[in-house]
């Protein structure tokens, strides 16, 4: 199963991996592009850093440490509750995969009191209290309780 595809989602990754283990990196050229003899250069930088990886109980028959729903809206609908899981990494990180109406994943990746989602264009976050309001590419509109990255 692959954990990311650049070709869909944009040329960087930063995440939790979901459980330990043997993961494989595969680097790729389109074949229509191979086929016209196209050569591309790439940088490959891995890194796995902090802490071993949170002891917290796991949902049974999920990788997530915790799911529920959170608020949510996208563009001007009405506000809604998307369905979420969580995969901790230790204090302040947390991988946080929503699935919005319309049924597409969009992941949250919360480190250092710093929030990234691949694939996203912009991406606007703060934390007024206990609760992290984001907006990304100025479409979708997301809270997240403190409790869901730390737990709680």
């Amino acid at each position: 199963m692959a954990l990311y595809n650049s070709s869909i989602n944009g040329n960087a990754w930063s995440g939790l991996l979901p459980q330990a283990g043997v993961y494989t990196l595969r680097v790729y050229l389109m074949r229509s592009e191979a086929r016209r003899g196209t050569v591309a250069g790439y940088t490959l930088t891995v890194s796995i850093a902090g802490a071993a990886a949170s002891h917290d109980a796991k949902v049974p028959g999920t990788v997530f440490h915790a799911t529920g729903s959170v608020p949510c809206t996208m563009g001007r609908e009405a506000l809604a509750m998307c369905p979420f899981g969580v995969i901790r990494g230790g204090p302040g990180r947390a991988e946080v995969r929503i699935t919005p109406p319309g049924g597409l994943e969009r992941v949250l990746a919360f480190s250092g009191g710093q929030v990234s989602a691949p694939g996203a264009s912009s991406i606007k976050a703060s934390k007024p209290g206990d609760e992290w309001r984001i907006e990304i590419n100025d479409f979708e509109r997301y809270r997240i309780p403190e409790a869901v990255v730390d737990g709680g």
